[in-house]
């Protein structure tokens, strides 16, 4: 259970992180 949590915050930021980077482009 703890490492599914991880894993989607790792992916959740992921995702953040390239949405911030293809609105800045």
């Amino acid at each position: 259970m703890l490492v599914l949590a991880g894993v989607a915050i790792t992916w959740f930021a992921v995702y953040v992180v390239y949405r911030l980077y293809a609105d800045q482009r």
